[in-house]
């Protein structure tokens, strides 16, 4: 049936409604494409401001992306890690990836949704649910997680608590469903991601615009732009980390190892999903995209995420991340490793150089 003979029968109104479910909606978007004014426009969550900071947050938007992208992704600035990510993919899926540029052609692979709190619990365009902009986090202080961990506390020491003031900024999710089908396929040998299909199939990264802005306009440092911008790298340098199989992650040794592991990959993740974010932005020569994420965001996150800010040092955060990468491969830490580097990073001032200690330590049983 031709597109006149569909319509013939419908009045405007039933015409324009179905346009308006479609483009006032929550879609996915690629970081390459998000410059388009009609894209960011499109999105029901910049719909929901006023005029004027609607302005503010399109303009924003796309410089923050343009950034993003033309500097960092494009740039090639993640090139000390291709290796590591390249060379760990399965045989059988590394015809899809030029090795050249597997982490760019990674990062634009995924979906990226904004979003606002109102929205949680409602589907995207393409089925997916909104998490909640509530986030739980880690309530102790750096003092008694220290104290926790030396006197092998671990349940108290990965207490958390849903904070009222805390709200999501930004949030990579995994679909981990398509790690196993079944319990007994736990022991395969397979990377979590097959192709740049299943990434976008497979992974998202939701961002709370109006948190975002929130903050920034509350306290007029860090601009929406710089926040916005940090807040994007740290979500797609968890996906960079998560190329590859999880479910045999876990640290050799007596004791309970399921707490003092959980604990280890969270501070391990979140510090140098920051780290990274740091770097990346530093690389950028924008100082003032730098100095008010740092004198103003950072330190004041928690324990976990400040601990980023030990790791922003070259060669000692490639060591980390390779390290991190190369365990959630499947390889395993011993759980002394894994107790000083927690011990370290909750100090009241820790020491660079034990940290290379350790990561030294580390890279001898990740090889």
């Amino acid at each position: 049936m031709s597109f006149t003979n569909k319509i013939k029968k419908k009045g405007p109104v039933d015409i324009v409604k179905p346009a308006d479910e479609v483009f006032d909606n929550v879609y996915p978007t690629r970081i390459s494409n998000i410059s388009y004014e009609s894209v960011i426009e499109s999105q029901k969550a910049v719909k929901e401001f006023e005029d004027k900071d609607r302005d503010i947050l399109i303009k924003n938007l796309k410089s923050a992306y343009e950034e993003v992208f033309i500097k960092i992704i494009e740039g090639c600035m993640l090139s000390d890690y291709i290796d590591t990510i390249y060379n760990n993919l399965p045989e059988k899926i590394k015809e899809d990836f030029d090795e050249s540029k597997c982490i760019s052609q990674l990062l634009n692979s995924v979906n990226i949704y904004l979003v606002s709190s109102k929205m949680g619990g409602d589907k995207t365009s393409d089925e997916r649910e909104i998490p909640s902009d509530t986030v739980e986090s880690i309530v102790l202080s750096k003092k008694e997680l220290h104290d926790n961990i030396a006197n092998k506390k671990f349940e108290e020491a990965n207490k958390r608590g849903k904070l009222n003031n805390a709200v999501r900024l930004g949030c990579y999710i995994r679909d981990t469903k398509r790690y196993f089908a079944s319990e007994g396929f736990i022991q395969a040998k397979a990377s979590s991601i097959h192709s740049f299909e299943d990434v976008s199939e497979h992974c998202s990264i939701f961002l709370w615009v109006d948190n975002i802005y929130d903050i920034s306009k509350k306290n007029d440092n860090p601009s929406f732009e710089a926040l916005f911008t940090f807040v994007l790298l740290h979500e797609l340098m968890h996906l960079m980390m998560d190329v590859f199989d999880e479910t045999k992650f876990g640290i050799n040794g007596a004791g309970n190892l399921k707490d003092l592991g959980q604990l280890y990959g969270y501070f391990r993740e979140e510090s140098l999903a920051n780290a990274l974010a740091l770097y990346l932005c530093d690389a950028t020569r924008n100082d003032a995209l730098v100095y008010s994420i740092l004198d103003y965001f950072v330190e004041g996150q928690t324990t976990p995420y400040q601990t980023g800010l030990l790791y922003i040092e070259k060669d000692l955060l490639k060591k980390a991340v390779t390290n991190w990468m190369k365990c959630k491969k499947g390889k395993y830490l011993t759980k002394q490793l894994a107790k000083e580097w927690l011990l370290e990073v909750t100090t009241e001032s820790p020491r660079q150089s034990e940290l290379t200690r350790i990561e030294d330590a580390i890279a001898t049983l990740v090889p």
